[in-house]
């Protein structure tokens, strides 16, 4: 509290100045909020409903897939990074703490139930609540990692997931990427889609003619699939070729100049084939128009120079030079504007050259790994945003980089020398 402060302005006049305390919504003006998504695996489509008195200025929601027990035992994952904090029941308690400080809604003073708080700093804080089991202790957990199953305890019974986003403790407008989503007062709301995806790792291995390919959809070290798909001469390369949030499998032939496209990440026979390009070039993929597919292109090492085929027709959209002949080709979404643009990676120097807005020239200069590792791009943390790593096959080391500073915020043992790294989202639905 600031005192008031007495200013003698004549010896005949004297005036008192208040300099008044600062009111005290000044303290809770929300700060930007973090880029929250859905608390549901990516791919899953919820729908979100509130009611009046539902949490501060109606802000808390309610989210259901079906109807009944439909959702019950479905996976709660975070919404993005912080600090866990665990609530489960006490023994036989069925309700759990009081909701909004005991504030009566429609259907009367609620419990939450088991439930979890993650701090993500700043003052922003998530709340779950009336889950089935808590999948998490306390301590740091991970965007897009489990934290619990959909349930109904606390409250009225019924099966749901009360989700809140707060600042200083008060119930904000529910934002995800960014963007607020519509408030709703009827049962089973509006539908969203969840993008609350992080890129897996990957390595291709030459196995006899043919290649095996080693996912680890969670980066966790272990394997999740174990497809064969293609010969052991073509080079890997993965995407999402039909838009549906999955990365699928991919290959380069060079001898044919022919991409053979898997649409899901299970091998067998190719959903699609495009010849494009010529003996000698290196593969690339990106969503290059921005329509929620994966393009495909090459960079040919004899001029320096990048040609993408956005229609995946066998026709050159898109042609620049950049780069060296003797640099390794990269693509990503550099800035979260939903277009993948390109990049080199030059081994000589170890130093990657990004290209923002594929007009030949660069817009991030990074020097990171070795000159004999291998590159990797990827949206490593969720955030909208691929970023650079390096595949080391000397150690079968992966060296992640979450915000393109030339600093590894995760490593990951995964594959052995001889291996080809790759990288997709290889858990969506």
């Amino acid at each position: 509290m600031t005192r008031p402060t007495r200013l003698l302005l004549t010896a005949v006049s004297v005036c008192l100045l208040v300099v008044p305390a600062a009111p005290s919504w000044a303290h809770n003006v929300p700060a930007a909020p973090p880029l929250f998504e859905m608390p549901f695996r990516c791919g899953q489509q919820w729908n979100v409903a509130t009611y009046a008195g539902h949490g501060d200025d109606d802000h808390a929601t309610d989210w259901n897939q079906g109807v009944g027990s439909a959702d019950l035992g479905q996976p709660v994952v975070a919404s993005y990074r912080g600090t866990v904090t665990v609530h489960p029941l006490a023994r036989g308690d069925s309700m759990g703490p009081l909701l909004d400080g005991g504030r009566p809604g429609p259907l009367g003073v609620q419990g939450s139930g088991n439930y979890v708080v993650i701090d993500h700093g700043n003052g922003w804080s998530t709340r779950y609540l009336h889950l089935q089991t808590i999948t998490v202790s306390n301590g740091p957990v991970g965007r897009g990692v489990q934290i619990g199953t959909v349930g109904d305890t606390g409250a009225d019974g019924s099966v749901h997931l009360h989700y809140e986003q707060e600042f200083n403790g008060v119930d904000q407008h529910v934002t995800f990427n960014g963007r607020p989503i519509d408030m709703s007062y009827v049962y089973n709301g509006p539908l969203y889609r969840s993008h609350n995806c992080s890129d897996g790792i990957g390595a291709v291995r030459p196995t006899g003619a043919n290649s095996q390919w080693f996912l680890d959809a969670d980066r966790d070290g272990a394997d999740d699939s174990q497809p064969v798909y293609g010969l052991s001469s073509d080079v890997p390369i993965a995407g999402d070729w039909n838009g549906d949030g999955r990365a699928g499998l991919g290959l380069f032939r060079g001898s044919t100049r022919t991409f053979y496209l898997d649409h899901d990440d299970t091998g067998g026979a190719a959903d699609e084939i495009v010849r494009y390009g010529a003996r000698g070039d290196r593969p690339v993929a990106g969503d290059w128009n921005g329509d929620g597919r994966a393009d495909i292109g090459v960079f040919r090492p004899s001029s320096a120079r990048f040609l993408l085929d956005t229609g995946r027709d066998g026709l050159t959209d898109i042609s620049m030079t950049y780069g060296r002949s003797t640099d390794l080709p990269v693509t990503g979404d550099w800035n979260n504007d939903g277009r993948d643009t390109i990049g080199v990676f030059r081994p000589r120097s170890h130093t990657w050259y990004l290209d923002y807005a594929n007009d030949g020239t660069s817009d991030l200069v990074i020097n990171y790994g070795r000159a004999t590792d291998q590159p990797v791009v990827g949206d490593w943390n969720g955030d909208g945003v691929d970023t650079i790593g390096v595949f080391r096959p000397s150690n079968g080391t992966w060296y992640l980089d979450y915000d393109n500073n030339g600093t590894a915020d995760e490593t990951v043992k995964y594959g052995v020398s001889g291996d080809r790294a790759v990288a997709g989202d290889w858990r969506s639905p």
